[in-house]
C-alpha cells in the first residue's frame, strides 16, 4: 500500500529561524521577498516536508494563547529584573509594523515546491530555567512557578519544566494549537516533546498517561475539524524518546494514541547531545503499526560535540530502512554549505551506495539515569559482545572494524567469525561543533580489522576477547 510517508526526508527548523529572515525589512515587500528568498534555499533539494517551530515558551508568531515574542522587544522589565531584548526587533517590526507573517510565505512556498507545510512546537522547552530573565520567556513561568506548576527541583537542568498535571499548562498549549490550526493551512502539526519530555512529576505522579491521553485526543478532535474546514486531512506528528520504555514513563503512550488513530507519525529521536545509532524502529513499527510512519531523527551533532557527516546519516538511515523506517527526520540541522545540504539529497534506494560509517553511540536520556542506553565504554576483562542492528552489508561491501582501544587489541569475531587482527591506524577525527576545527574521537590505541567477504543483513553481533577498554566503535563500508 502507497502512504503519503513513504520515504519521507523531513527537517525541523528550529524556533530562531526568523533571525535569517528579517534581513531586509524596508517596507512589507522588501519584508515578504526576503522571507520568501530564505524558504525557497530549502526547496532544491530531496526534502519531502519542512517543520518550521513557531513556539518555544513565547510565540514566534502572535498569540492571544501565549505571548508572542515580538512583546519582548518592547520590555523593560522582567519580574522585578531591568531586561532589553534589541535583537527582536526585527521580529516586532516584521509583524506589528509592516503586517507581514512570514509563516504564511513559508506554506506557499513549500507547497509551490511540492514540500509539505507542517509547525511543530516545542511544548515544554527548559531553556535558561535557571536565569533571572529570558528572552523566550513569557508572565506564564513566573506564574507557573509561584503556583507550583513545575515539576521541581528533583528533576535538576529540567526543573522549571511545566508540570502537564496543572489544567492550565495544558489549556495554555491547546489554545495555541486552535489558533494554529484556525490561521494556516498546514499538511500537519508536529508536537516536540523532546523539548522536553519532562511533562509530569513522573516519579510520583500516577496519572500522568490518563492526563496526556486526554490531552492528545483533545488535539485529535482539533486537527479533524481543521481538517474537516480545509477539505483534506491535517496529520498529527509526535517526537519522542527514542526508547519506548522511556517515552512510556515520562507518560506518552504512543501504542494507545496510534491505535485510536489519534497520531500520524513519530518520530524517535535522542534528545540533542549525540545521533544515536541504536534507535529501534523495528519495535516502534511494531507498537504503533503500518499506517503510522515512524521517522527516526538524525542530531546535527554526532558523538563527543563533532558534526554529523553525510556517511554517518547514510550508515544510520540504512540501519533504520532495513528495521522498516519510512523516512528521515534531520532535528536542527545547518543549511549554510554544500556539504551540509548534502546530506539532505539522501535516497532510500542509494544510502547503501559509496561510502558510509556505522558508529556506534548512545542514547542521551532516559527516564532514570542508570537506564541510558550507552554501551561504550566497555571494560574487558575477558570476552564481551555489542549486538548492533547495521542494515545490510554485503560482499560487494569493503568494510573495516575501527576500534579504539585501551591495551592490547583484542580478538574479535563477526557474527562468531574470527576477523583477522587489527593494526595500528592514525586516530579518528570528527568537525568540532563549535569551532569547526578537527577533534579527536579516538587516541594512540585506534586499530583496525578488514572485514572483507563478511556479510551482515541487519543484525551483527561483535564479541570482542581482551583485556583493557572498549571506548569506540565503527564499521566502514564502500562500494
Amino acid at each position: 500500500m502507497k502512504h503519503w510517508f513513504d520515504d519521507a526526508l523531513l527537517i525541523n527548523r528550529d524556533p530562531n529561524w526568523y533571525g535569517w529572515v528579517a534581513e531586509d525589512l524596508s517596507d512589507r515587500e522588501a519584508a515578504e521577498r526576503s522571507a520568501r528568498t530564505f524558504f525557497e534555499q530549502f526547496t532544491h533539494d530531496r526534502i519531502t516536508d519542512m517543520q518550521l517551530c513557531v513556539f518555544e515558551n513565547t510565540s514566534v508568531i502572535p498569540s492571544d494563547a501565549v505571548m508572542w515574542r515580538g512583546l519582548k522587544y518592547l520590555q523593560t522589565e522582567e519580574d522585578g529584573h531591568p531586561v532589553s531584548y534589541p535583537k527582536l526587533g526585527g521580529l516586532y517590526r516584521m509583524y506589528a509594523e509592516l503586517k507581514t507573517d512570514p509563516v504564511l510565505v513559508f506554506i506557499d512556498v513549500m507547497r509551490r515546491a511540492g514540500i509539505r507545510p507542517w509547525i511543530t512546537l516545542r511544548v515544554n522547552d527548559a531553556h535558561f530555567g535557571g536565569d533571572d530573565t529570558a528572552f523566550l520567556r513569557d508572565d506564564f513561568f513566573y506564574e507557573a512557578r509561584d503556583r507550583g506548576w513545575m515539576i521541581g527541583e528533583e528533576y535538576g537542568y529540567f526543573a522549571h519544566c511545566l508540570d502537564w498535571n496543572a489544567e492550565p499548562v495544558r489549556t495554555r498549549i491547546l489554545g495555541l494549537i486552535r489558533e494554529i490550526l484556525g490561521r494556516y493551512d498546514l499538511f500537519g502539526l508536529e508536537l516536540d516533546f523532546m523539548r522536553e519530555p519532562y511533562c509530569f512529576d513522573y516519579r510520583h505522579c500516577t496519572d500522568r498517561h490518563d492526563v496526556m491521553n486526554r490531552f492528545m485526543a483533545s488535539v485529535s478532535r482539533m486537527a479533524l475539524e481543521a481538517g474537516n474546514r480545509l477539505g483534506h486531512p491535517v496529520r498529527l506528528m509526535v517526537r519522542m524518546p527514542a526508547e519506548i520504555a522511556d517515552a512510556y514513563a515520562f507518560g506518552f503512550d504512543a501504542g494507545f494514541w496510534a491505535r485510536n488513530r489519534w497520531i500520524d507519525a513519530v518520530v524517535p529521536t535522542p534528545r540533542w547531545e549525540v545521533t544515536d545509532s541504536g534507535i529501534p524502529v523495528a519495535e516502534w513499527k511494531a507498537l504503533v503499526g503500518e499506517d503510522v510512519a515512524v521517522f527516526p531523527g538524525l542530531e546535527c551533532l554526532h558523538l563527543d560535540f563533532t558534526r554529523l557527516t553525510r556517511e554517518e546519516a547514510k550508515a544510520y538511515s540504512a540501519a533504520w530502512n532495513a528495521q522498516g523506517a519510512d523516512g528521515l527526520y534531520f532535528n536542527n540541522h545547518d543549511y549554510a554549505t554544500p556539504r551540509h545540504r548534502a546530506m539532505y539529497n539522501l535516497h532510500r534506494d542509494t544510502v547503501t551506495e559509496g561510502k558510509r560509517r556505522f558508529v556506534v553511540t548512545y542514547q542521551d536520556i532516559a527516564a532514570e539515569p542508570d537506564t541510558r542506553r550507552k554501551p561504550l565504554p566497555m571494560m574487558l576483562d575477558g570476552e564481551g559482545t555489542l549486538s548492533l542492528r547495521i542494515g545490510p552489508v554485503t560482499e560487494r561491501d569493503h568494510t573495516a572494524l575501527i576500534l579504539g582501544f585501551e591495551g592490547d587489541p583484542p580478538a574479535v569475531r563477526w557474527n562468531g567469525s574470527p576477523l583477522p587482527p587489527p593494526d595500528r591506524i592514525t586516530p579518528v577525527t570528527g568537525e568540532d561543533e563549535s569551532t569547526g576545527e578537527p577533534k579527536a574521537l579516538t587516541g594512540e590505541g585506534t586499530w583496525a580489522c578488514p572485514c572483507e567477504g563478511m556479510r551482515a543483513d541487519g543484525p551483527l553481533t561483535l564479541t570482542f576477547d581482551g583485556r583493557g577498554i572498549l571506548r569506540y566503535v565503527e564499521i566502514r563500508m564502500e562500494n
